[in-house]
């Protein structure tokens, strides 16, 4: 991805501390993507977040912990290629 694309991207800084804000402590957040870059820096956005700890021991968590795969993600296993995911819970302030 080029530079000048980042500001644009989904997951800001402020996102991430809007849903934090809102989310109940308890709560839990899933990301996903098949592109590694991607991952590695909403990864990054999200556990900078003091309020967050992953609930995982891995880097990557190994398999979707939802009942449903999204068609992009059953497109993307079925090629042999990785998914990226992360699985975070807000701790109690």
């Amino acid at each position: 991805f080029k530079q000048k694309h980042n500001k644009r991207r989904v997951v800001q800084p402020q996102l991430v501390n809007t849903l934090v804000d809102y989310l109940v402590p308890g709560g839990t957040i899933f990301l996903q993507s098949d592109i590694e870059e991607v991952a590695i820096e909403m990864r990054n956005r999200f556990t900078a977040n003091s309020s967050l700890l992953p609930q995982h021991s891995t880097t990557w968590l190994a398999t979707n912990p939802l009942p449903i795969q999204t068609e992009r993600e059953l497109y993307v296993l079925s090629q042999q290629q990785p998914v990226y995911r992360v699985l975070l819970r807000k701790i109690s302030a």
